[in-house]
């Protein structure tokens, strides 16, 4: 079995900049209707569930103790699973409902699509099937909570129209993780709403009902209409090119996230041409770029993908708790208010809360996102694809006049203006340029720090080619204090230039990054095999990384009480890490705990839980889980041994690049284990393997006089 110990890889390539967007409020003008109940044209509201003594008679395996809620479309109930001892929700539709042919099937897709996401930000379905009196139900995880639809009405209850925003960011957040797993594996919600996305007692977010869920397959039957030939979902939630009744793929949950999220900021949907958030409350500006971009009515010109939108999110959450952090500072020093005249700072628009006191939006500049090309590693012109324009302040610094003003105006709308060029060198000359030349004014480098962000996270990686060629504005940048900037630098110098990699990464760790901890930590780790102090090294990066709250170092650090690397061994520490990295939801850490199991490191040995843990590794993405999954399915651990079903595992995670599946699936085919021998074929596996550096790999092809070419 093996775990993932790779070190930071080189930063990705495409840099992300934002593309053209249009005017606000145009995006939600189709959209109406009820906030609560799907437009299915049928009104069913008159059924009434089965009550709690018929319902228990439904259910012999469980104890039914009380309704929780019903509409048209069905009835939930919590229960008691006797054999195992925990609490469920049970959703059963009405025998009318049940019996039509056509709606059982759309029914039973629900509970399978479902039945496929196995992530801690979506509800997970344990059971479904038919009643002996013929009702459809199925049997999914209880939330100890209340929907989102819910606690916006409370707000609006106790005389406040609004969510706090943060923690409208934070649920956001959380539901485009979710969906960013949903989309990967072909499925879109279709149904994205305040009543579909349940809050438990921790604040953790589960998004519900995938029951108008389009599998995005070959050979997949549209089932998107009920029974009277109506458009599934939810009118106020719904994309412009769903209420058509048009093809849609994942971008309409990302148009309705955008509705939810402006519902939770102003307290009602938007309808018709609407006023932005912060006009309306007085928030971030840039809190109005999301939703505009999100709701536009092109699919085209919203955010191609939830991790993009979430990355968005995140910036702005940052700024306001780096808003948080220097307010605390100024009110500990008693300085607050002569800072705010001095300076025209306003803290927490939040806590401003007046709807008359908003900061205008942004300019309206058409901005584009900039690429870098694989290929050649020339910098492109974009796609289309919406900015985070930077709004000039009324008062940008304290002493500037309406000249200078007028000056730092045109120098952002013709920055912005550069973005669209395709020209990297020069848009980040022009940014850079501003900075310095208005050092007060910290929309400017939060806008370089955002751009940066979506440099790192894009894919595929940049070429250190397209890198060479912008890495003096970076270098500036970072010079600049712009941790972000510091770790690009980092990461596309790691392989080439590893003593200036570590320079930077310690520059961003100084500023509190617990990512450039994170990198520093992965570093001493490949050092200290031979050097001791760079095994102490990685455990104090580790921990610092732990300590800032980035669940790797948690992993990392686990790993190193395992096996003594830097520390005294300690499999009890080791455990207790992967168990709460795990309990996050960490997939790395689901696969490292099931190996804890399989070998009985630290536990006692349970090949039952060990593949439980390993396979939901790799339903959450983890390519090593995946193998690790074949491996288990090979010998037998925890499920019945099937050399074909591993062999298929390991084919897959192969051909989507899986180094790890790579070498398993060579062996299998050298030896014909789950398929038939087919050396050449093994070769050829083995020596992609071997190109990409795996050290069995290697060997074999040494031993079978394989070449194996250059990967560069």
């Amino acid at each position: 079995m093996r775990e993932e110990t790779d070190p930071p890889q080189s930063a990705p390539s495409a840099p992300v900049m934002p593309g053209t967007w249009n005017v606000f409020g145009s995006s939600a003008s189709s959209v109406s209707g009820s906030q609560s109940g799907p437009a299915t044209g049928d009104a069913r509201q008159s059924w009434v569930p089965p009550a709690l003594e018929e319902a228990a008679t439904l259910f012999p395996g469980y104890e039914v103790l009380q309704l929780l809620g019903r509409g048209g479309m069905g009835a939930v109930y919590q229960a008691r699973q006797i054999e195992l001892d925990r609490l469920v929700a049970i959703k059963l539709l009405p025998l009318e409902i049940s019996v039509d042919k056509s709606f059982s099937d759309r029914f039973r897709r629900e509970a399978q699509a479902m039945a496929r996401l196995h992530h801690p930000n979506i509800i997970t379905v344990f059971d479904f099937g038919a009643t002996r009196q013929g009702h459809l139900f199925f049997v999914m995880e209880f939330v100890d909570g209340a929907d989102l639809l819910q606690l916006i009405h409370e707000s609006r209850r106790i005389g406040v129209s609004d969510l706090d925003c943060d923690d409208a960011l934070k649920i956001v957040e959380q539901v485009c993780t979710a969906l960013e797993y949903a989309h990967e594996k072909g499925i879109v919600h279709r149904d994205i709403k305040p009543a579909n996305v349940m809050v438990d007692a921790k604040h953790r977010v589960k998004v519900a009902d995938f029951g108008l869920a389009r599998l995005l397959e070959p050979g997949t039957i549209d089932l998107g209409h009920t029974m009277t030939g109506m458009v599934m979902g939810t009118p106020d939630y719904m994309a412009p090119e769903q209420m058509r009744d048009m093809n849609v793929d994942h971008r309409a949950d990302i148009y309705s996230v955008g509705i939810m999220l402006y519902e939770m900021l102003c307290g009602e949907v938007p309808k018709g041409s609407f006023a932005p958030p912060s006009r309306r409350i007085g928030c971030d500006p840039r809190l109005d770029v999301i939703v505009r971009r999100a709701t536009q009515q092109a699919a085209e010109n919203r955010y191609q993908s939830t991790q993009e939108m979430k990355a968005a999110v995140e910036g702005v959450r940052s700024r306001r708790q780096r808003q948080i952090s220097k307010r605390n500072r100024l009110l500990a020093s008693g300085a607050v208010a002569l800072a705010a005249a001095a300076a025209g700072i306003f803290f927490l628009p939040h806590l401003q809360n007046s709807k008359n006191s908003g900061t205008p939006g942004p300019s309206g500049k058409k901005t584009a996102e900039l690429s870098a090309s694989e290929a050649t590693g020339k910098l492109s012109a974009p796609t289309a694809l919406a900015a985070t324009p930077v709004a000039v302040p009324a008062k940008a610094t304290a002493g500037t006049t309406p000249a200078s003003e007028a000056s730092l105006s045109r120098a952002v709308a013709a920055a912005q203006d550069l973005e669209g060029t395709g020209d990297w060198g020069k848009t980040l000359d022009a940014w850079l340029q501003i900075v310095r030349d208005h050092p007060d004014l910290q929309a400017s480098k939060e806008h370089l720090a955002m751009l940066f962000k979506q440099l790192k996270v894009s894919k595929p990686p940049i070429t250190f080619e397209a890198f060479q060629k912008i890495r003096p504005q970076i270098t500036d940048a970072a010079q600049l204090d712009i941790p972000e900037a510091m770790l690009v630098l980092g990461d596309n110098l790691v392989n080439q230039d590893p003593d200036a990699a570590r320079d930077w990464y310690l520059k961003a760790a100084g500023k509190g990054n617990a990512m450039a901890e994170y990198a520093l930590g992965a570093m001493s780790y490949n050092e200290g095999a031979s050097n001791p102090l760079a095994a102490a090294d990685a455990i104090k990066h580790y921990q610092a990384a732990m300590d800032r709250g980035d669940i790797r170092g948690t992993v990392a650090l686990s790993r190193c009480y395992r096996i003594g690397f830097g520390v005294e061994k300690d499999l009890r520490r080791s455990i207790q890490l992967l168990r709460e990295a795990a309990e996050a939801g960490d997939p790395v850490a689901m696969n490292d705990l099931g190996d804890c199991y399989l070998r009985g490191d630290g536990v006692p040995v349970d090949l039952n839980e060990a593949f439980k843990l390993i396979s939901r590794s790799a339903e959450l993405g983890c390519e090593i889980a995946k193998g690790n999954l074949g491996e288990l399915y090979m010998r037998g651990g925890g499920v019945t041994a099937d050399p074909k079903k591993a062999t298929e595992i390991f084919a897959e995670g192969a051909k989507a690049g899986n180094v790890f599946c790579m070498v398993h699936y060579a062996h299998s085919l050298e030896f014909g284990e789950g398929i038939d021998k087919k050396f050449l074929e093994a070769a050829y596996w083995y020596g992609k393997a071997a190109q990409a550096g795996d050290p069995k790999a290697v060997l074999w092809c040494k031993k079978h006089a394989v070449v194996v070419p250059d990967a560069n």
